[in-house]
């Protein structure tokens, strides 16, 4: 399987490292505890992989539980919109 995800096209590979690298920062700013920046960071995360899976035309539930979980993320780090961010959770369960 690794094998596969190398043979990916460009723009496959492309998003892949730039999901990667995402992450990468994403760890480091939350070990650091850098309060806005590693938000930031989170809600590049599940586009990133979702842009991935299309790349690779993945199946097309798996893309919007990703894009049911970056809601829920996005509104989970804005003040105020704990409730509507709630119901991505349970959402993004019953597509996949």
């Amino acid at each position: 399987m690794q094998n596969d995800v190398l043979r990916a096209g460009p723009l496959s590979r492309t998003v892949l490292v730039a999901f990667w690298l995402c992450s990468a920062v994403h760890l480091a700013l939350v070990a650091a505890d850098v309060g806005p920046m590693d938000s930031l960071t989170k809600a590049l995360l599940m586009p990133l992989l979702a842009a991935w899976v299309l790349a690779r035309r993945g199946p097309r539930p798996l893309v919007a539980a990703l894009l049911l979980s970056w809601g829920g993320d996005v509104a989970l780090e804005i003040d105020g919109l704990f409730l509507a961010g709630w119901p991505c959770s349970p959402g993004r369960t019953s597509v996949t």
